[in-house]
Protein backbone atom coordinates (compact mmCIF):
# COMPACT_ATOMS: atom_id res chain seq x y z
CA UNK A 1 0.00 0.00 0.00
CA UNK A 2 1.37 3.40 -0.68
CA UNK A 3 0.37 4.54 2.33
CA UNK A 4 2.68 2.08 4.22
CA UNK A 5 5.68 3.02 1.86
CA UNK A 6 5.01 7.18 2.97
CA UNK A 7 4.70 5.93 6.48
CA UNK A 8 8.43 4.21 6.50
CA UNK A 9 9.48 7.43 6.10
CA UNK A 10 10.36 10.37 8.72
CA UNK A 11 8.47 12.62 7.13
CA UNK A 12 5.40 10.25 6.41
CA UNK A 13 4.95 9.43 10.02
CA UNK A 14 4.75 13.27 10.74
CA UNK A 15 1.89 14.31 8.00
CA UNK A 16 -1.84 13.43 9.61
CA UNK A 17 -2.79 12.92 5.98
CA UNK A 18 -0.75 10.26 5.66
CA UNK A 19 -2.44 8.41 7.95
CA UNK A 20 -6.39 9.49 6.57
CA UNK A 21 -5.60 8.17 3.63
CA UNK A 22 -4.60 4.58 4.70
CA UNK A 23 -7.68 4.17 6.83
CA UNK A 24 -9.78 5.16 4.02
CA UNK A 25 -7.79 2.82 2.08
CA UNK A 26 -8.14 -0.28 4.97
CA UNK A 27 -11.87 0.80 4.74
CA UNK A 28 -12.20 0.24 0.95
CA UNK A 29 -10.59 -3.49 1.68
CA UNK A 30 -13.29 -4.29 4.52
CA UNK A 31 -10.29 -3.81 7.10
CA UNK A 32 -12.66 -1.89 9.66
CA UNK A 33 -9.84 -1.99 13.02
CA UNK A 34 -7.07 -1.34 10.74
CA UNK A 35 -8.38 1.67 9.71
CA UNK A 36 -10.02 2.47 13.31
CA UNK A 37 -6.18 2.51 14.39
CA UNK A 38 -5.44 4.83 11.48
CA UNK A 39 -7.53 7.54 12.11
CA UNK A 40 -6.29 7.08 15.93
CA UNK A 41 -2.98 7.88 14.83
CA UNK A 42 -3.90 10.78 12.29
CA UNK A 43 -5.26 12.27 15.59
CA UNK A 44 -1.77 11.31 17.62
CA UNK A 45 0.19 13.30 14.72
CA UNK A 46 -2.26 15.89 15.06
CA UNK A 47 -5.26 16.04 17.83
CA UNK A 48 -7.54 19.10 16.04
CA UNK A 49 -7.54 16.96 12.35
CA UNK A 50 -11.26 17.43 12.46
CA UNK A 51 -11.54 14.74 9.06
CA UNK A 52 -9.71 11.27 10.70
CA UNK A 53 -12.32 12.62 14.06
CA UNK A 54 -15.36 12.61 11.58
CA UNK A 55 -13.46 9.11 10.00
CA UNK A 56 -13.20 7.46 13.00
CA UNK A 57 -16.61 8.53 14.30
CA UNK A 58 -18.45 7.57 11.16
CA UNK A 59 -16.99 3.86 11.61
CA UNK A 60 -18.09 4.25 15.41
CA UNK A 61 -14.19 3.98 16.56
Amino acid sequence: MLADATLETQGGRNVEETYLYKGHALISQGNVTGAAEAYREALRANANFYPAQIALDSIGG
